[in-house]
């Protein structure tokens, strides 16, 4: 008798709602006759949400209303009967729950070191311009990566649109088209390894000053 996961693993499950599973069973000498499905907790495989559902000679089967507890992983357990009377279980490598987007920090200019005397947002900015974003997380997953972007608005990316940061938490725009008294803003948005996105988090005005007067 042989038993298998499908192709297709999950290592995030963010919806509750549903849970689908999928494996391969065989048995060329007396063939199968019924799969059950266990779903239950990785840190107990005693601690289970369903317990041995039987699905006749099905090797997919989606289940609702299970109720998942964020942060926590799970494990599918799969029990194949061949018409012999003999058994083998399986379980998957495992999967956690994440419903939710990251949560949004704040975004701040690293300012230039020739900055104006004034109190304002105005900095010496020729063709670039650096942020830092801090408080950005994600408690059931963790962050992935971070975009961000440049706009003349809040919320816009219409300057340079969204670039990759990685895991970092700072980053510095090369060669933008900047405008001496202009106003540029930058947004920043996370990704978390379930693959949610947190919404935008927009830094205040930044206003370019090309004529280095003090």
């Amino acid at each position: 008798m042989q038993l298998g996961f499908g192709e297709f693993d999950v290592d995030y499950l963010t919806i509750k709602e549903n849970y689908c599973v999928s494996w391969v069973s065989e048995d060329p000498e007396s063939g199968i006759v019924k799969n059950e499905i266990s779903v239950c907790s990785a840190l107990g495989h005693n601690e289970c949400l369903l317990h041995r559902l039987d699905v006749s000679n099905q090797t997919s089967h989606c289940i609702a209303d299970l109720e998942f507890k964020e942060g926590v992983m799970y494990m599918a357990k799969i029990r194949t009967e061949n018409k012999a009377g003999l058994s083998t279980e399986l379980f998957s490598d495992g999967f956690i729950v994440d419903t939710t987007p990251p949560f949004m920090g704040e975004v701040t200019f690293i300012k230039s070191s020739k900055i104006t005397e004034q109190e304002t947002t105005e900095t010496f900015i020729f063709s670039q311009i650096s942020v830092h974003w801090s408080g950005f997380w994600d408690k059931e997953s963790g962050i992935r990566t971070c975009y961000a972007c440049v706009g003349t608005q809040q919320g816009e990316c219409n300057i340079k649109n969204f670039t990759d940061t990685s895991n970092s938490t700072s980053f510095t725009f090369q060669d933008l088209p900047l405008d001496q008294g202009e106003k540029y803003f930058v947004s920043v948005k996370a990704k978390n390894k379930a693959g949610l996105i947190s919404d935008l988090k927009t830094s205040d005005a930044v206003v370019v000053d090309k004529t280095g007067k003090s």
